[in-house]
């Protein structure tokens, strides 16, 4: 005589289910829910013998947001060789696009002032610093005002000196702006040459 127990800890609500038991595996259907595994204990009276399966249920939830996370990591490492594309393409080793802050460094390089670079780092952390050792009011909104004017004025002319030092215009600019990360991809992927620093030529 064969018994059949299914055990979850707090289960959910989920629909009837058939569980069936095929060459020493156990298979579940109808499951509704989210669990991701299901304890299936089999017990048999007449040898005493006792044995535990793991039944692996991907629900619709699990399915999708396994789903999304593989379509982020391939996103995330498309937008990592599109940046080492764009440095190669700008005659630099690509690996320098890999590097936190020593990228964004070398993009300005490229493409704009590197004393550009430490003017917008020197407001953020001056803003930062106000705001934090010093929390009065009026402190605060100037702290405030420093943070939002470095943002402000420097990611719009950094997508723009980065779209005409590759050959593009304003109508690029905004592309960067309203989606970077295709915009990186046509960048880094695409037909684009880089024709250098346009703001030295300016000079």
């Amino acid at each position: 005589m064969l018994f059949l127990a299914i055990m979850m800890p707090n289960p959910p609500t989920f629909r009837s289910s058939t569980c069936a038991v095929i060459s020493g595996s156990a298979l579940c259907s109808g499951l509704k829910g989210i669990p991701l595994s299901i304890k299936v204990m089999l017990i048999t009276d007449d040898s005493a013998s006792y044995s535990i399966h793991t039944v692996i249920v991907p629900s619709d939830f699990t399915l999708f947001s396994g789903i999304g996370i593989l379509f982020a990591i391939a996103w995330y490492v498309l937008q990592i060789i599109a940046r080492w594309n764009i440095f190669k393409k700008a005659g630099v080793p690509g690996w320098k696009a890999l590097i936190p802050f020593y990228n964004s460094y070398t993009q300005y390089e490229l493409t704009w002032s590197v004393s550009m670079f430490w003017l917008v780092i020197a407001l953020s952390l001056a803003g930062g610093i106000l705001n934090s050792l010093i929390g009065g009011g009026l402190i605060r909104a100037i702290a405030g005002i420093m943070a939002f004017a470095a943002m402000i004025i420097e990611y719009p002319m950094a997508n723009h000196k980065l779209s005409k030092s590759f050959g593009h215009g304003v109508g690029f600019t905004i592309g960067l702006l309203l989606f970077e990360s295709i915009f990186m991809l046509i960048l880094g992927f695409g037909k684009s040459e880089y024709i250098g620093n346009t703001t030295k030529n300016e000079m």
